[in-house]
């Protein structure tokens, strides 16, 4: 649209171009000036291009003007970069968006910058940038995987403020996630630029397959009238796996489970430490006693530690270093854990033969847990025939510094009751247990008495000799075999452990010795018989002290001897 305007006159019309782009006037003589006030869409007027002056000084001149106009250019511009362009799951990468520039010789509507994520990583937060054009507000949006629709999450964002927008308390779904985020500017004047960068920290997901390169997307758009322009940055990431791969197995037969050595092991649980030994990821193992973890740096020192073992399995206390010295890596480790042995034992040792009304001792020359784990729970437990009255108890010493307790029950009370407590392991005492002693009934006597231990190292053994004496009685009879049981039990985990031992005696009545004549012969007559003085236990069940001693010392063979014995036990 061009103005035409009487320099001295007051000629003043406006006319449009036809479609030839022509404009066709006829006017008096005189000075005029041609502008041109409007150009047709998509161009520009140059500068140089008027106002025009115009002088007609006589009839029939004509005047002819060729006028051009230039295209116009929209030019944007925009460059991005990342901090790291090789990755492994959960590492951070920080994109910087940067000469973010409207170099187009018009200003721009809905002038925005957006980013798109790709599917490899999670946005965490951003900081916005500032620009150098009239301070202006914006607000920002996003989308996610589950809704395409542009929410705000701020705006009245001032262009002369960086700000820090945290992507991460967004009240998204468990499976939701962001996917872009928009800097809706509005208008972008000529000449927009930012004066400090936008910049976007993402974290790379887990489980991405080794080798997986993505890439992320920055658009700088705008419009002018119906046309739209545009610019995409780009910038590339290459996901690695360095993998650890863990197989557990047993470092020999298992008595307990019935693994054979090499079975691979389920649920052992490892930490992955890094070169300072701070934790990084724990990793259990499956079924078939493997797990892995995907997400190490190159040339750094790593260890695996042991931190839970299977059911009736130890730790292992190695810490194994590894380290990745090339992309791509997979590094094989197995670890083998050696069985808990379950060996709690205790040895009694008494008298082969005895008489009525006798004194007799048993010594408790082994005790202990000789099993390679500590036990909860350790107790020792006598049982005692209804053929002898308990005399004393002497308590014996132990290499580990502990309080223990001493039960008794009695043929009368079913009730433990308490002997004395808080006893000093390190301290040997005897104390009498004669019914007498304890105030208790003329018929009742002790019929089973226990040391309350409670938890023992795994090398808990007695130092000086636990020892009990007791008497006889009186109506024994003749050939009569009894037998006096003991047992040591404590609980690994839910399995309970047990050690037994018991000695078989047998009463006698003794006989007159048969008389012997001059020549040496033997008188048998009035003899009432030879007495029976016949052990039943065999040679090896016997000490070098002459005592009888039979021995289970087996925290899960005992369960037979146990069940034998009618003895408490719940090792099933």
């Amino acid at each position: 649209m061009f103005e035409i305007k009487s320099k001295y006159g007051a000629y003043d019309e406006d006319f449009y171009t036809n479609d030839q782009g022509q404009i066709v006037v006829n006017v008096d003589l005189g000075q005029y000036v041609l502008t041109e006030n409007k150009t047709p869409d998509y161009y520009l007027n140059p500068k140089e291009n008027g106002p025009y002056n115009v002088d007609l000084t006589y009839d029939g001149q004509v005047i002819n003007m060729n006028l051009e106009n230039v295209p116009v250019d929209i030019d944007l511009s925009l460059t991005k970069t990342a901090d790291k362009d090789t990755v492994h799951g959960n590492d951070i990468i920080k994109y910087t968006i940067d000469n973010i520039k409207n170099s187009s010789d018009v200003a721009l509507d809905e002038f925005k910058l957006t980013d798109n994520l790709p599917q490899e990583v999670r946005l965490q937060q951003i900081t916005t940038g500032t620009y150098n054009d009239d301070e202006f507000t914006y607000n920002v949006t996003y989308t996610t995987n589950k809704d395409s629709t542009e929410r705000v999450i701020q705006d009245n964002l001032s262009s002369k403020t960086n700000y820090t927008i945290d992507f991460t308390s967004l009240n998204l779904a468990q499976d939701e996630y962001v996917t872009s985020f928009t800097l809706n500017y509005g208008t972008g004047k000529e000449g927009f630029n930012n004066s400090s960068p936008v910049t976007v920290t993402v974290q790379v997901q887990t489980g991405l397959d080794n080798i997986d390169e993505f890439e992320n997307d920055a658009t700088l758009s705008g419009k002018y009238l119906d046309a739209t322009g545009s610019d995409t940055a780009s910038a590339d990431d290459i996901a690695y796996n360095n993998v650890l791969k863990v197989l557990k197995v047993s470092n020999e037969d298992n008595k307990i489970t019935g693994d054979s050595s090499g079975t691979p092991l389920a649920n052992a649980v490892f930490d992955i430490l890094d070169e300072n030994k701070d934790y990084v990821a724990t990793i259990t193992t499956d079924e078939n006693g493997e797990c892995d973890y995907k997400y190490f740096d190159l040339n750094k020192q790593y260890y695996l530690k042991e931190i839970s073992a299977p059911a009736y399995y130890l730790i292992d206390q190695d810490m194994v270093p590894f380290e990745f010295d090339t992309e791509g890596q997979i590094i094989n480790l197995t670890v083998k854990d050696d069985s808990v042995h379950a060996d709690l034992q205790i040895q009694k040792q008494g008298p082969e033969e005895v008489q009525a009304g006798q004194l007799i001792e048993y010594d408790f020359p082994i005790m202990g847990d000789f099993a390679n784990v500590d036990v909860s729970g350790f107790i020792w437990e006598e049982h005692l025939p209804e053929e002898i009255r308990l005399q004393t108890i002497t308590t014996g010493t132990y290499n580990e510094d502990l309080d223990y307790d001493i039960e008794y029950i009695t043929n009368k009370n079913s009730n433990w009751e308490t002997l004395a407590d808080n006893i000093s392991t390190k301290e040997n005492h005897t104390y009498n247990v004669t019914s007498e002693d304890l105030g208790l009934a003329a018929d009742e006597h002790i019929t089973e008495f226990q040391f309350i231990f409670g938890d023992v190292d795994s090398d808990f053994s007695e130092v000086e000799m636990p020892n009990v004496t007791a008497l006889v009685n009186d109506d024994v009879q003749n050939n009569t075999v009894f037998e006096n049981d003991t047992y040591v039990m404590g609980m690994f985990g839910s399995m309970r452990l047990m050690g037994s031992s018991y000695v078989d005696t047998i009463a006698y009545t003794p006989t007159d010795s048969p008389a012997t004549d001059d020549s040496g012969g033997t008188d048998n007559k009035d003899s009432g018989g030879t007495p029976n003085n016949t052990s039943n236990t065999t040679p090896d069940q016997t000490n070098a002290n002459g005592k009888n001693s039979n021995t289970q010392a087996n925290g899960v063979n005992a369960e037979t001897r146990a069940k034998s014995k009618d003895l408490p036990y719940t090792g099933e």
